[in-house]
């Protein structure tokens, strides 16, 4: 299927025009590169008019998370908890009975993965060490699979010479993939 653009006019095939839910058809009245092109022209007439830095600044303040709804969000939760402790505590024992003996994704995922042949004690002392080095730094670190248990092209195992400690900010970085360098 196409689709024409209002702006210059060229029928081109869906895929070529951003989604937008507020549409009929889901999709923007421009094509990607007319979007693009605005979007570039707009930055432009900002910043030859010593506007970018402003507006910028004013686009920011008013996205960025208030600082004080985190708190009042945490407070607002401990007095729901507080209120219904009794309730809450016997909805989540009444999941655990329906659920028991139930994995999350990651932990099934994980018991999948690994071979008789593993060193469980060698496994539960990485796994130490990562704790250790949290606790030592301050700065919360990871065990990572260096081969990811369900990559796109390739999975690894659970197996101890397949783990390695990182900090979060590396692991998250790192996200599910298996490239050279971070073997």
């Amino acid at each position: 299927m196409a689709k024409a653009c209002i702006r210059c006019g060229c029928k081109l095939p869906l895929t070529d025009f951003y989604k937008k839910a507020s549409a009929k058809d889901g999709l923007s009245t421009w094509c990607k590169s007319c979007c693009k092109e605005a979007s570039a022209d707009q930055r432009r007439r900002l910043k030859a008019s010593g506007q970018y830095k402003a507006v910028s600044k004013a686009y920011r303040d008013r996205h960025r998370a208030k600082p004080g709804n985190a708190e009042k969000r945490r407070q607002e939760h401990q007095k729901n908890y507080a209120k219904n402790r009794a309730k809450i505590l016997a909805q989540n024992r009444a999941y655990e009975i329906a659920n028991r003996g139930a994995a999350t994704g990651r932990q099934r995922k994980r018991k999948e993965r690994f071979v008789s042949w593993a060193d469980g004690n060698q496994i539960e002392k990485i796994y130490g060490l990562a704790a250790l080095a949290t606790a030592s730094s301050g700065v919360a670190h990871h065990v990572d699979h260096k081969i990811p248990l369900c990559g796109k092209h390739v999975s690894g195992l659970h197996v101890e010479g397949n783990l390695q400690i990182l900090t979060w900010w590396e692991n998250l970085e790192k996200h599910n993939k298996h490239e050279a360098n971070y073997v």
